[in-house]
């Protein structure tokens, strides 16, 4: 079986540390228990963060283990936008910085490891937490974002009403389904206690250095420790904290605390795991309407910088040393199932005593097979895949071929029962419910749970039902196979308490002074310890010297002398401290510069613009002088102004010193000149990486790409080669111009299919800064010729490469030049449909010309676009495609028509008096109307009062998105319909025509609907007490070849990226709101269907399509947007 190593560890591996090295952490110890004969290891990825680094320039120290941003595309939850602009180092921290702009959108920084770890590991970091009320997080999480380990996950803040979040930290972690998103985070409420960490003479944790570990023992056992102190344990059936008195508390469960809902199938935390240090604005957050305030995000206020002064991680190693992996297998290099069937992997790793055996398992399309962390493979529909399993010490792999053949799971699921059709449970009373199959021994016996409200008991894919609150839900479960189905009604009660009444309270301390302005802490205990209703309400004598929070942090106000009191809710017992307000006394903070601009370098005779902003307290409330002095540490590179402009006089870097007229320490920024100037060598022939005439190999050949203005080939794996015909006679030097990241790259050379030899590539750090590699050997050409590349190195990945170059020796001479005469087309005319491709092939002449090279392009890439002569269709109407000689620019040219993609559309017409059923709030029977509900009339509905409803059963014919269009009539104003199916609504004022039966036809926007049937609920929800009557509702569906033609309403500027989309499409200018978005394949047929909701960009999930072009549109808040995409 092939093995191969992945090229994924070697820039984290290149960092050495010496053994005498000195860390900000020598003598801090480590507070965790290491198993008996094993030692700590530190790994290379701890930082103490003792360099400069900002968004021009990371630095080798930063950049050898850390990410800009998130491990991929993601950008930030909620309202949170990641970016490199937020964070940086400096005095020996990393800073992470947020603001936000005028549409609340909070701009954030955002750290991740590039190298991915495992158990048995220890974490830990010295942080300062900003005040900011944004998360504050230092966490792991997997690669496939499936597993997530939280370290840190706090909310600091001085918001009045925060005190809540400000007083602890979440100790946690997660496991995930990503489709359907599904996710456990430990809670109370799970039965799972300790989440939240908090000591009760506390009342925040950002006014102090704070440090924070996590110990992760194995899959199913994690230590947490806060300022070098155990604080918390959790294994699979048992979990131990401390309690806010410090006092030990130990829960036993009979479910599994780490995965409760079996997400991971019973491997728990075992997937390697990348670390992730930000800040942002959560979903929960945003959804309560809790923010940062304007103050909060003031950068003079400082509480919205986040420092980590160090981070470091010890790997749990043998006393003996370590035992690397050196080689995995698989048990089987092929399988053949049916869909619905599973296989067993095993995987062997050699030597059998290494010390770090976690692996990772993946397929290569989870739609045709999946494989869990035990390497079960499960079938899912015909196909080829491969299973591959990877070690995470050393990323060696080995691969498993994996056929699924048959399309229908050959011992189906007839249905799915569940032996009760109710129950009834108190708060905190799990069950698991098992479904019966029939037959018994079906298949797939795969099942996706759901609960109708999992406010009041949500349901894991294991079927395990946690009641949360009083309520009633239907939990219903479904069969992967065939989509049978059955439901069970739950009913939860709150568990009954015995009530213990409070006798008493003490507020501590009595007597206390603070400053105006600052804040101080009062902690009101209630007797007895076990009372049920502890809660306490604050109040203060004289607000106008001191306030007081709902929490007992007192603010100082004026000086003066005031009782602050606390009161029970239960008994009204009250307790008092007195306060004694003293005057503050300022002292002015000595100023700080901000370099506020970005840009650090430009082309010699070129200038650049430095700002500034210079920041801190003057205690009299003065204005800081915002002049600065510039001063350039070598002024034969760049010059500077007293405004900051920088000009660049010649090649290389220099210093600016900036210095702020206040006073105050001086700031730095490294700024470089660079060149434009390009070197051709004389007498070479010049042959493009690109411009392959054929490409193959063991992982399908090279791709193109482009960077840095130049055109390039990558995706090269070992095995893979390329093709070029070169027409020359003579003897040639050969030189190559590549790039590579990894060590043990080679070129392999061939003429003709005859073996040249084989060149070694070094390891330049960069896959793109393409540098000379010249072959030792000569090759002799006669003609026309193929020369073929291969890479042909040991480590995986080979090389990226710009262009090549052939250079005659002295024995062999340049040829006669000889020159492009011409070009033609071998059609002049072709007629396509949209959506469809075709194929123009050139002819040179003469054949044998130096340069054959052409390049093509359309004179309309809206209807029709070309790529080394391949003509795609995108939209009906005429364009010319021309092919044009590079040498002497000569051109051909060919017609291309492309007609309209014809889809059948679709009509649905509800008869608004045919309804199902109908109900209200109001009986207006007293009027002579037919009570709560609307009346049906042969031809209407009338009588609608504000709060009436009516439900219709819908069967619609195709997905697609339908247009929604009332008949309806008012003379009423303030009048509202809402059209609610599948849970998506939309809302449409109905306008006042003057009538009740003068039946018009209004707009209702469109909505994405699925074939099947349907339940419509239309609702009158305006507030006028009398709202319209209805005479039908018509749906209709349009194609997405008209679709791309039709001309709507000026629409806001919206931009979609990357084009083209691999995993997420991200669409930046939708007013914030809910949206459909609809996808369609270029023969019109909706292929996905998202709701969303916009705040600052709005991700579209593509990865499960696949490569070609697609039709969006998305629908919602008036806006109708369409246009054209590409998926690779």
């Amino acid at each position: 079986m092939k093995k191969l190593r992945l090229f994924v560890m070697a820039a984290i591996c290149c960092v050495a540390f010496s053994a005498h090295a000195q860390y900000d952490w020598d003598g801090v110890p480590i507070p965790a228990e290491l198993p008996e004969g094993m030692v700590w290891e530190l790994d290379p990825v701890s930082d103490g963060f003792n360099y400069q680094s900002n968004s021009s320039n990371r630095g080798e120290e930063f950049d050898s283990r850390w990410n800009e941003l998130y491990i991929n595309g993601f950008s930030g939850p909620s309202a949170t936008s990641y970016h490199k602009d937020h964070f940086w180092t400096s005095d020996g921290n990393l800073v992470i910085h947020a603001a936000k702009d005028n549409q609340n959108i909070i701009y954030t920084g955002c750290i991740s490891s590039k190298a991915a770890f495992s158990y048995p590991m220890f974490m830990e970091a010295r942080v300062k937490q900003p005040s900011c009320m944004l998360a504050a997080n230092i966490w792991m999480i997997s690669q496939d974002e499936t597993e997530e380990l939280d370290m840190l996950e706090s909310y600091p803040n001085v918001q009045e009403d925060g005190g809540w979040l400000d007083q602890r930290i979440h100790l946690s972690h997660h496991t995930f389904i990503r489709d359907p998103f599904q996710d456990y985070q430990p809670r109370d409420e799970h039965g799972v206690k300790g989440t939240w960490y908090w000591e009760e003479d506390r009342t925040t944790w950002h006014d102090d250095w704070l440090r924070i570990g996590v110990y992760w023992v194995n899959p199913h056992h994690v230590e947490y420790y806060i300022n070098g102190r155990w604080v918390r344990t959790v294994k699979s059936h048992e979990h131990s904290y401390l309690d806010e008195k410090g006092e030990l508390q130990t829960v036993y469960t009979e479910f599994d605390a780490l995965d409760k809902f079996g997400y991971t199938e019973g491997t728990g935390l075992s997937k390697p795991q990348h670390i992730i240090i930000n800040m942002e604005q959560q979903d929960w957050l945003t959804e309560l309407n809790i923010w940062p305030t304007n103050e909060d995000l003031d950068d003079a206020n400082g509480r919205n910088f986040y420092l980590i002064d160090w981070v470091r991680l010890y790997n749990v190693i043998p006393e003996t040393g370590v035992v690397p992996v050196e080689e995995v297998s698989i048990s089987e290099q092929e399988i053949i199932l049916q869909p619905g069937e599973t296989f067993d992997l095993d995987h062997v790793i050699l030597p059998a005593n290494a010390t770090k055996k976690a692996v990772s398992w993946t397929t290569s399309n989870p739609m045709i097979a999946t494989v869990n962390g035990e390497g079960v493979v499960r079938a899912i529909s015909k196909g080829i895949v491969t299973a591959d399993v990877t070690t995470q010490d050393g990323g060696f792999f080995a691969r498993c071929k994996v056929e699924v053949v048959g399309d229908a799971v050959p011992n189906p699921v007839q249905s799915i029962d569940i032996a009760e059709t109710s129950v009834t449970l108190n708060v905190g009373q799990d069950i698991t419910i098992d479904p019966i199959f029939t037959p018994a021994d079906a298949t797939d016996q795969r099942v996706l749970w759901e609960s109708e409200n999992p406010s009041v008991a949500f349901v894991g894919a294991n079927g395990l039902i946690a009641p949360l609150k009083a309520g009633t839900t239907t939990v219903t479960v479904i069969s992967q196979d065939g989509g049978h189905s059955d439901h069970i009604e739950v009913t939860v009660l709150e568990a009954e308490i015995d009530t213990v009444y409070v006798t008493g309270v003490s507020v501590t301390p009595t007597v206390g002074t603070v400053t105006e302005g600052d804040v101080l802490s009062l902690s009101a205990v209630v007797a007895p310890a076990n009372a049920t209703f502890k809660s306490v309400s604050w109040s203060s004598s004289d607000e106008g010297i001191a306030t007081v929070s709902p929490n007992g942090t007192v603010t100082g106000v004026t000086q003066g002398t005031v009782s602050i009191t606390a009161t029970t809710s239960d008994g009204g017992f009250t307790s008092s401290a007195t306060i004694t307000v003293e005057e503050k006394v300022c002292v002015p903070e000595t100023p700080t510069v901000i370099i506020t601009s970005s840009e650090t370098s430009a082309k010699v005779g070129e200038c650049i613009q430095l700002t500034t902003q210079t920041v801190g307290e003057t205690c009299d409330g003065t204005t800081l002088d915002q002049s600065v002095n510039y001063v350039s540490s070598n002024t034969s590179v760049a010059t500077v102004d007293t405004n900051g402009s920088v000009c660049f006089v010649a090649e290389g870097t220099a210093t600016i010193s900036i210095t702020s007229v206040e006073g105050g320490d001086a700031v730095t920024v490294q700024v470089t000149g660079t060149s434009d100037t390009v070197v051709t060598p004389p007498n070479h022939s010049v042959i493009e990486a690109e411009d392959f005439v054929a490409t193959g190999g063991a992982y399908g050949g090279f791709e193109i790409y482009s960077v840095n203005g130049v055109t390039a080939t990558n995706y090269n794996q070992t095995g893979d080669w390329a093709e070029y015909v070169v027409q020359f006679d003579g003897e040639y030097e050969l030189e190559f111009f590549v790039g590579t990241a990894v060590s043990g790259a080679a070129i392999k050379v061939y003429v003709d299919d005859v073996e040249v030899g084989t060149y070694n590539v070094p390891n330049n750090g960069n896959w793109d800064g393409f540098e000379s590699v010249k072959a030792t050997d000569n090759i002799t050409l006669t003609g026309n010729n193929k020369i073929k590349l291969e890479g042909a190195g040991s480590n995986g990945w080979e090389w990226n490469m710009d262009y090549f170059t052939l250079t005659p020796t002295t024995s062999g001479g340049a040829p006669d030049p000889i020159y492009v005469t011409g070009v033609s087309l071998d059609q002049t005319a072709i007629s396509l449909i949209a959506g469809s491709s075709a194929t123009l092939s050139e002819t040179v002449a003469p054949a044998n010309a130096d340069d054959t090279s052409v390049i093509w392009y359309s004179d309309n890439d809206a209807i029709a676009t070309v790529s080394n002569g391949v003509v795609t269709a995108v939209s009906a109407g005429t364009t010319t495609i021309t092919v044009e000689t590079n040498d002497g620019n000569y051109t051909a040219v060919a017609q291309v028509t492309v007609a309209p993609v014809t889809v059948e559309d679709h009509e649905i017409i509800v008869e608004a008096e045919l309804f199902d059923a109908t109900g209200g709030t109001t009986n207006d029977a007293a009027w002579g109307g037919p009570g709560n509900g609307v009346n049906a009339t042969a031809n209407n509905i009338n009588w609608v009062n504000s709060g009436d409803w009516t439900t219709y059963t819908v069967n619609v014919p195709a997905d697609g998105i339908y247009s929604i269009e009332y008949f309806i009539s008012t003379p009423s104003d303030n009048a509202q319909i809402t059209l609610e199916i599948d849970g998506l609504t939309t809302v449409t004022d109905v306008p006042n025509n003057g009538q009740w039966d003068a039946y018009t036809s209004l707009d209702g926007g469109a909505i994405a609907l699925t074939a099947g049937t349907h339940t419509l609920t239309i609702t009158a929800s305006g507030s006028h007490a009398w709202q319209w009557n209805l005479d039908k509702v018509v749906f209709t569906t349009s194609s997405s070849a008209r679709f791309a033609e039709v001309v709507v309403p000026e629409q806001p500027e919206v931009t979609l990226y990357p084009v083209p989309a691999s995993d997420v499409l991200n669409i930046v200018g939708l007013p914030q709101g809910d949206y459909t978005v609809a996808i369609f394949n270029v023969s019109g047929v909706p292929v996905s269907t998202q709701n969303v909701s916009a705040s600052s960009k709005t991700a579209v999930n593509v990865s499960n399509l696949g490569t070609g072009i697609y039709f969006i549109r998305v629908l919602g808040n008036g806006i109708d947007i369409r246009k054209k995409i590409s998926v690779r």
